[in-house]
């Protein structure tokens, strides 16, 4: 069984371990997202969970995935190019940081865990959802519309080759 819950303290280890596999996995398909220490890190993590931005999907009690969402204004996504954000702009969340255990690559958790942090971010009372990718990361692109987003635009992130596709979901 899934459960999507907020990320302890105790659960940096896991997490660390979980993010530092997908930036080898990145990186062994030659892309350049989350390399050359650009990524997520443990301080990151470890701030996620001190601020409550940070999820972990456990399967039976299992960590088999993490995440991060953050509500407040990110300066990339204020300057989307090539398209547009729908409906109102003044209050959305970013989904950030989502990786797999590669134990469990190929089964769809990535959708499950981005559907997961939808319902939590609607319950946290948002209804626009925001997430991005490298466009060369194409199982993630997959994974982002198969859980509904739509592709909006660029956006670019401060760091080298910070170059992301964007995309949104708008809930009722």
């Amino acid at each position: 069984m899934l459960k999507l819950r907020l990320a302890a303290p105790d659960d940096t280890d896991i997490a660390v371990n979980i993010i530092e596999d997908a930036r080898k996995y990145l990186g062994s398909q030659g892309l350049p997202q989350w390399q050359d220490g650009h990524g997520p890190n443990r301080s990151v993590l470890e701030e996620d969970a001190r601020r409550s931005l940070g999820y972990v999907l456990e399967e039976d009690g299992v960590i088999r995935g993490y995440a991060a969402m953050q509500a407040e204004v990110h300066e990339p996504y204020e300057r989307l190019t090539n398209g547009t954000w729908e409906g109102n702009h003044d209050s959305y969340i970013v989904i950030h940081r989502v990786a797999l255990d590669p134990a469990v690559r190929g089964r769809g958790l990535a959708v499950q865990l981005l559907t997961m942090l939808t319902q939590e971010a609607l319950r946290l009372g948002y209804r626009d959802i925001r997430v991005d990718t490298h466009a060369g990361n194409v199982i993630m692109h997959k994974a982002i519309t198969r859980a509904g987003f739509v592709q909006r635009g660029d956006i670019m992130m401060n760091i080298p080759n910070g170059e992301r596709v964007a995309y949104q979901l708008l809930l009722q």
